[in-house]
Order: C-alpha cells, then sequence, then structure tokens
C-alpha cells in the first residue's frame, strides 16, 4: 500500500513534509522522495522492497502506487516514448520525471483501481493519490465544487474526472497526463477494444483464453507472503473464483474471512453468506474465519469511515467492516471486485433485458394512444404514470437506460433538492448527461449489453467500488487487490461481442465455460446476492436517531447546500408514508453532511474522532 505524491515547479521542503502527513492513510512509512530543481516525486510505501515500485537514475525517477505485473520494472517506465506504458497490466498509479525535458508523466491502470488526482495552482502542476495532499499547500483553497456535489446525489460518488472539490480533477482510468512546458496533454493508454466477429472461434477457445487470463491475473496479484494476505470470501461466484485460482496455483496457506450481520428485531439473516461462504471454505481447505456485525459496531466504525473516504461515497461501509475483521499481521487483501460487470452477472443486465421487451411492446400502441396516456397520466400522477413516462424515456437508449437504473435523483427532483448555487447547470462543464456520454464508449455499436457493461464499470466498478475498497482498507493499513479486473482480463473480454457474453441472457457465461473445475455447483446456482449492508433496517432502527439529525431543518439550513423542504420530503416519503423504499437516498443526504463536518469544517490533518457523537 502506499501514496504517490509531487510537484512540478516550485516547492519547499514543507510542501513535501505537508503533503505526505496529509496522506495519513496512505503513506505507511517515510516517504522515499526524489528532489529536482523545478521538480520532486515521491512515494509513501509500507512495502519492504520498494525496488519494485521506485527508481532514480540520471535520467530522472519512477515511483509506483501499487503493483505492474511480474514482465515490467520501473527502469521499462523511464523512457520519452509511451510504449512502455501501453502494455502494462496490474494496479497500479505511476509517475515519472524526466529531468533532461522537465517533463512529468502520471498515469493510471485501466481499471482505476487506485486513485489520482491533480491540480494546476499557481502555475504549478500537483498530483496526489488523496486530495489532502493537494489541499495541504499553503494557500489552496478548500472548496466544494457545485458539479461534484450534484453529480455525488446523482452517482452515489462523484465520477472521473469530477472531484467533489473545486479545480481538484481525478485521472481517468487508462489515461496518462503529460506535463511538459506549463502544459497538460491528456492521452489513452488503452483505446476502447474493437469488437470482433467471434463466430469463427468455439467457445472453448474464448474461455481457455480467459482461464489463462485470470490464472495470470491472481498470481500477479498475490504477494509473496500468503501467509500475510486475505482473501474476502462474500459466498459469491466471484470471490470464490479468486480463491479457487489461488488454491489451484498452490497458493498455501489462503486466509478467508466472511461478515454477516446481527440486530434487534428481524431482517438481518437476508444478509448473511455464512453458509455459502462456509461450502467454499471447506472445499478448497482454507483457514476461514467469520464475524457478526451489530449496529454498535457500525456506530463505531463510521467516524473511522467518514475520515478515510476522500470523496463521499454511498457505498464504503461494507468494505471498512470487513477490513476491519483482519488482524494486524494481514498486509493485503484479495477481492473479487468487477466480477458482476466484466462477466454479465449483475441483475442490472437481465433488467436491461426486460425493460426493452416492455419498451417495445409501449412502441407497438399507436403513438397517439401513447400521447393521451401520458397525458392523462401526467394529469393524475401516481407510480402508474411515472413508470409510463419512464418507459417512453428510453427510446433514448443506453444511457437512458442506466440513467433509470443507478440514478438516485435527476431532473426536476435534483433541482428541487438542491439550492439555486449548487443545482446543475448544462451550460457548465461536467453534468450528468456528459459523464454518461463520456462513459459510453461502445455507442458506435449496435450493441446494447457492452454498451450497459461499460456505463457499469466505468462508474459502479472504478469510481465506487474500486475507490471505496482501496480507502476503506488503507484506513486499516492493508491493500486491496482485484485481479478480475486486471487488463489482461479486460482486454480479452472487452473484444466479445455481448450476445457471446450473454447467449440467450445467460449470465456469466463464459465465466462458467472458464472456470467450471473452480466454481462450486451451489454457489453458481444460487439466488444472486449482492455484498451489500442492511442500510435499511439501520436507517429505520439503530442509525435513525443520527439520520433525522443531520437531516433536521436548521442542519440543512446551515449548511445551504441542499432545500430543507426537500429534505423534509424525502424523509417524510421513507419513514412515514413509505412512498420510498431506497435507503440509500436518504443516507447519502445524511452521510454528505457527516463528510464535510469532518473534510470540510475541521481542520485539515485532524485526526479522525473517537466516536459518532463526536461528529454529531
Amino acid at each position: 500500500m502506499g501514496a504517490i505524491f509531487g510537484i512540478v515547479g516550485a516547492y519547499s521542503d514543507n510542501d513535501i513534509q505537508r503533503m505526505s502527513s496529509a496522506m495519513w492513510n496512505r503513506s505507511a512509512a517515510t516517504p522515499i522522495v526524489y528532489r529536482f530543481e523545478n521538480a520532486f516525486i515521491g512515494v509513501g510505501t509500507s512495502l519492504s522492497n520498494p525496488e519494485k515500485t521506485t527508481l532514480s537514475t540520471d535520467a530522472g525517477a519512477v515511483v509506483i502506487d501499487g503493483y505492474t505485473d511480474r514482465n515490467h520494472h520501473p527502469a521499462d517506465l523511464l523512457t520519452e516514448s509511451t510504449d512502455a506504458w501501453l502494455d502494462c497490466a496490474g494496479l497500479f498509479t505511476a509517475a515519472v520525471y524526466e529531468k533532461a525535458t522537465e517533463t512529468l508523466r502520471i498515469a493510471r491502470d485501466v481499471s482505476g483501481a487506485r486513485p489520482l488526482y491533480y491540480s494546476v495552482f499557481r502555475n504549478n502542476l500537483i498530483f496526489a493519490s488523496s486530495p489532502r495532499a493537494i489541499l495541504s499547500l499553503p494557500g489552496y483553497p478548500r472548496r466544494l465544487n457545485p458539479d461534484g456535489i450534484a453529480l455525488y446525489l446523482s452517482m452515489i460518488c462523484p465520477p472521473d474526472p469530477v472531484t467533489i472539490y473545486d479545480s481538484v480533477f481525478m485521472l481517468r482510468p487508462g489515461f496518462l497526463l503529460t506535463w511538459t512546458k506549463g502544459q497538460i496533454d491528456l492521452s489513452r493508454l488503452r483505446y476502447p477494444v474493437t469488437i470482433t466477429d467471434t463466430q469463427k472461434r468455439i467457445e472453448t477457445d474464448i474461455a481457455s483464453d480467459l482461464r489463462h487470463a485470470l490464472e495470470t491475473a491472481v498470481i500477479d496479484a498475490i504477494p509473496q507472503d500468503p501467509d500475510n494476505t486475505a482473501f474476502f470470501l462474500s459466498g459469491g461466484t466471484d470471490t470464490g473464483a479468486v480463491v479457487a485460482l489461488a488454491s489451484k496455483a498452490g497458493i498455501r496457506p489462503i486466509n478467508t474471512y466472511t461478515i454477516g450481520y446481527e440486530g434487534s428485531g428481524t431482517g438481518y439473516e437476508n444478509y448473511n453468506e455464512f453458509y455459502y461462504a462456509g461450502l467454499i471454505a471447506s472445499h478448497y481447505q482454507t483457514r476461514h474465519h467469520e464475524f457478526t456485525i451489530s449496529p454498535d459496531t457500525v456506530r463505531r466504525a463510521l467516524p473511522g469511515i467518514i475520515a478515510g473516504l476522500d470523496q463521499p461515497s454511498g457505498d464504503a461501509i461494507n468494505t471498512y467492516l470487513v477490513a476491519g475483521t483482519l488482524p494486524e499481521t494481514i498486509h493485503t487483501v484479495m477481492t473479487g471486485t468487477g466480477g458482476d460487470e466484466v462477466f454479465i452477472g449483475s441483475h442490472w443486465f437481465r433488467q436491461q433485458a426486460r425493460l426493452q421487451v416492455m419498451h417495445r411492446r409501449w412502441e407497438k400502441i399507436p403513438s397517439g394512444l401513447r400521447r393521451i396516456m401520458l397525458s392523462v397520466t401526467g394529469c393524475t400522477g401516481g407510480s402508474f404514470g411515472r413508470r409510463l413516462r419512464r418507459l417512453d424515456l428510453l427510446k433514448r437508449g443506453v444511457p437512458a437506460q442506466y440513467r433509470h437504473f443507478k440514478f438516485l435523483f435527476e431532473g426536476s427532483a435534483l433541482d428541487h433538492l438542491l439550492m439555486p448555487e449548487y443545482r446543475p447547470n448544462p451550460d457548465r462543464e461536467f453534468s450528468a448527461a456528459h459523464i454518461v456520454d463520456l462513459y459510453d464508449e461502445y455507442k458506435r455499436y449496435d450493441d446494447d449489453i457492452n454498451r450497459m457493461e461499460s456505463l457499469l464499470f466505468q462508474h459502479e466498478v472504478s469510481n465506487l467500488q474500486l475507490r471505496d475498497i482501496d480507502s476503506m482498507c488503507l484506513a486499516h493499513g492493508i491493500e486491496a487487490r482485484s485481479p478480475l479486473v486486471d487488463r489482461r482480463v479486460l482486454d480479452l473480454l472487452d473484444s466479445i461481442p455481448g450476445h457471446v457474453k450473454a447467449p440467450d441472457g445467460r449470465l456469466r457465461h463464459l465465466m462458467f465455460l472458464a472456470l467450471d473445475d473452480c466454481l462450486l455447483t451451489e454457489t453458481r446456482t444460487r439466488r444472486k446476492m449482492s455484498f451489500i449492508v442492511p442500510m435499511d433496517l439501520w436507517a429505520r432502527r439503530e442509525l435513525r436517531p443520527a439520520v433525522e439529525y443531520l437531516l433536521s431543518p436548521e442542519v440543512v439550513k446551515r449548511r445551504g447546500i441542499l432545500n430543507p423542504s426537500a429534505v423534509a420530503a424525502e424523509k417524510e416519503a421513507y419513514f412515514s408514508s413509505g412512498k420510498e423504499r431506497h435507503p440509500f437516498k436518504l443516507w447519502n443526504l445524511a452521510l454528505l453532511e457527516l463528510w464535510c463536518r469532518f473534510h470540510i469544517d475541521a481542520p485539515l490533518g485532524i485526526s479522525p474522532p473517537n466516536s459518532l457523537d463526536d461528529l454529531l
């Protein structure tokens, strides 16, 4: 685990100290810093063998956070061309400074498993693995970004390249930023792979290639100290696949960890996967550990969760809780993150297919009759009218379907929720429509499955899951590695048409072929269950007093971001009338206030509070 950071331009020793200290949750050791006349780059790392992540020569220096595949060494990246970057696999961010040309290059792997932020301030280029390092510099303004706020409320977290902070940007996955002579140039390390005609290829050959890519990715990701490595095991297909591939590669021991939930009342049993996780652990003879999380544990954990989030996110709790069960001897954890999306295993793909069937039926109704139905239901209101209007919107295609599935607030609802100065403005550079269009990389293909996968991966996986796993594990001093999103796996799957990945709607078809001898029948055929927390139970029970206070009219009015009357309506719809059943809508609003209290109101660099009450 670690962090990279640096400045090209004027800097002082105090700047280095400030930036390193601000990333207290990432830099586990005294940083290694390479200084030049007009620049420095550094890395804070807990690795005992920093030669794998750093290099300094007469030509310049290289620093890496994460790991590259075993065919690459930092020396390969210290070159004026970008050839060495183009085929580099692994999960990493990297920075290279070339002394002769005074050129900086920073890059992020194609999955976005490690964050990397940058800003131009007083004609200097500043970069770091955490925005806190940038904000720590003297004179740098700590201001919220209206675009970031609006996008957070729509998409559960700010999507790259936007951040919650004004003038701070996140480098997009698979991009290379070059800074030379005061100018930024952004180039891609990986373009969308061209979908090829696979009709002539036998499915078993594709599955064989996928098996090889997965085996290589898992082996490259596992450190050489398996005793100090853990595996998250949810009981699902993806974490089970990582455990299976590690076992078949001869890795011993395999330490697996699973969490479940308990609390007052019923419902918690629906979130526990101990049974299926136990089946996998028993089959592969792992050292298995199970822990049960109570609401009191969650209350105690919330200050650490909030402090560890560089940007607000509604989906970080689960990772923080399971990482908190790992002993201090564990340095690295293996995850199955991204499998739902890259293997076409998410229930969103099934819903997409159902929605398209419904839309085709809707389109068969004469247009005049459709207009009358929309007009009548628009006047009378009700859920039926809302569904009809949403169905009519889907004629815009996959981007509209994605927004329908995944956005919490948008359109007039978002405008009503935000105070005027924070409302989305289509004239500003980044809007929700712009972000979705940016992520829709397969729009040139008539391939709805791959288009949906691209949208889900670039936001759900890169911006949400991987970012949260990285920050929440690092909050416990642990590095997370997610081999299922390795470049070699992505390059192979991205070139395959959607109808081959999910023939006749069969999810995970190629994964099941590739890992037929790895996956237990019980886990392959079980009902799909996401690795989520019982937020609905917490919000209505143990956490309700905190949510009620954080969203009280006085608190909302004092913050000045949200419209108090709109927030009151959301609370009534969730707690009283039952019109709204999505718990994360209300939780995201409350979390924004909690996050601002630590990251905006409190002095930069302050230690996490001891209890949730200290934040209230």
